[in-house]
């Protein structure tokens, strides 16, 4: 099965979505960027990593404020 992976990379949050190419959510994330935006995101991706295989991941969408 590939996924299909949403990020959103916000001041206060960071989000992340899972999907199945069908479009069926299979996970929903929230991490508070307390120290940094990378931190957060390598928060997310550790515990989806515990769920789901990352190398199935077949596309990936990102957004964010764009801040450093």
């Amino acid at each position: 099965m590939s996924y299909l992976l949403g990020v959103d990379i916000g001041s206060v949050n960071a989000k992340l979505s899972l999907l199945s190419e069908a479009g069926d959510i299979l996970k929903l994330d929230l991490e508070k960027v307390t120290s940094s935006p990378r931190t957060a995101l390598n928060s997310l991706i550790s515990r989806l990593a515990q769920d789901f295989d990352l190398e199935q991941v077949a596309s990936a969408g990102v957004s964010g404020s764009g801040k450093p």
